[in-house]
């Protein structure tokens, strides 16, 4: 019997160290499979820095030039181009944009900007620089501030 228990005893010590192998090879296999996962991501954030860095290309498109035949004289077009006094750029109430007036003019911003080119929509043409103050938002300091530097064409 004690030989037995003894074969008993040495099977069991045996399965014993086979897994006690197996653990220790699954362990180091984890650790590698670990490293590896942030080693791969470590590389693929130096890549998207790269990238972030690089220039970005842009696609150019071909456009289809068209030819417009213009519907007013060409007189018109050539007095609404800004008047050059000394070395100031006069700013064209009637035609300017949005962009033109919150840059060439003090204390108008986007809002006040629009509300010009709302007004005018709205009533026509600015017959006179004092018309501005019709335009919600704009009042007497402000346009005193911008009056040598707004003409009124058609």
């Amino acid at each position: 019997m004690r030989q037995k228990q003894m074969k008993n005893s040495r099977f069991s010590l045996r399965v014993l160290f086979g897994l006690l192998c197996l653990c220790s090879v699954e362990s180091v296999f984890c650790q590698s499979q670990q490293l590896s996962f942030e080693q791969w991501k470590a590389k693929q954030q130096q890549h998207d820095q790269r990238l972030k860095q690089q220039p970005k290309h842009t696609v150019q498109l071909q456009q289809r030039v068209v030819q417009v035949q213009p519907t007013q004289p060409v007189s018109y077009v050539a007095t609404h181009t800004p008047q050059i006094l000394g070395e100031q750029i006069k700013l064209n109430i009637n035609t300017a944009s949005q962009d033109e007036i919150v840059a060439k003019l003090e204390g108008i911003g986007r809002k006040k900007a629009q509300a010009v080119i709302d007004y005018r929509q709205q009533h026509g043409h600015f017959k006179r620089v004092d018309d501005l103050l019709q335009v919600k938002g704009i009042g007497q300091k402000t346009l005193d501030k911008n009056r040598d530097k707004i003409q009124i064409n058609p």
